[in-house]
């Protein structure tokens, strides 16, 4: 489209530098480049680099935050630093009798997808193509970063979520659920599977991923799962 953005679909991606003198010479020819492409905005997504932008080049024009679930307990304690409403609907879930599905492949993809693409019609947002999910199906699947993590009641599925992992995180991106079977809370069901197979695994992070500061709902959602807040600061720049 008529934008630069590191990287789209990603909730941040940091400048990758050896040295932090190496920041002018970075963005001098990210500008370039997009004055050779005719691109009027520039977008980028830091978290860790946000000290090495040019802010008399660049201008703050986002705030979002991330939640982060530190693993470094036992999930009997895990499960204490949580809400009371969090522990109570994962208790409530795993009584649910839900049949749990971890796969893969393309055919629990698109179920997920189907899920998917109903929870953004509810919020009255548009999906991302299912091409995007393949590709990330297809790059990740076999270096056995990505999980499908579907719940089932009898053979119906009715909630899912989208997980990778990479180094000592597991990062939750996406979720969908049948709202008409909400009520036994699956997604909190699938979130809790996923959050103890992380810790069991070894991994030190489970990540709820990028909210904007004005959606509340969400916010306090995340916050519930006793997880640190942390600021993500996005920087523009239009060179005309």
């Amino acid at each position: 489209g008529n934008r630069l953005v590191s990287l789209s679909f990603s909730d941040h991606c940091d400048l990758l530098l050896n040295d932090i003198k190496d920041k002018k010479i970075l963005t001098r020819s990210i500008i370039e480049q997009s004055v050779l492409l005719g691109i009027q905005n520039i977008q980028l997504r830091v978290n860790k680099s946000s000290h090495c932008i040019d802010q008399n080049m660049f201008t703050q024009i986002s705030r979002y935050k991330n939640h982060l679930l530190v693993l470094n307990q036992d999930s009997n304690l895990l499960l204490k630093r949580f809400h009371k409403s969090v522990y109570r609907n994962i208790k409530k879930a795993l009584k649910s009798n839900f049949i749990l599905s971890v796969g893969k492949n393309e055919n629990d993809m698109k179920i997920f997808y189907d899920l998917y693409v109903l929870t953004r019609k509810y919020h009255g947002l548009p999906p991302q193509p299912y091409s995007f999910f393949k590709n990330m199906l297809d790059i990740l699947s076999p270096a056995n970063l990505i999980k499908v993590w579907l719940a089932f009641d009898d053979s119906i599925p009715i909630s899912g979520i989208v997980t990778i992992n990479f180094k000592e995180t597991m990062y939750y991106l996406y979720g969908g659920t049948n709202r008409k079977y909400n009520r036994n809370r699956p997604s909190y069901f699938l979130l809790w599977t996923a959050i103890e197979n992380a810790l069991h695994t070894g991994l030190k992070y489970f990540d709820f991923g990028r909210t904007s500061c004005v959606n509340q709902g969400l916010l306090d959602f995340k916050r519930r799962w006793g997880t640190n807040e942390i600021d993500l600061v996005s920087f523009g720049y239009k060179p005309y």
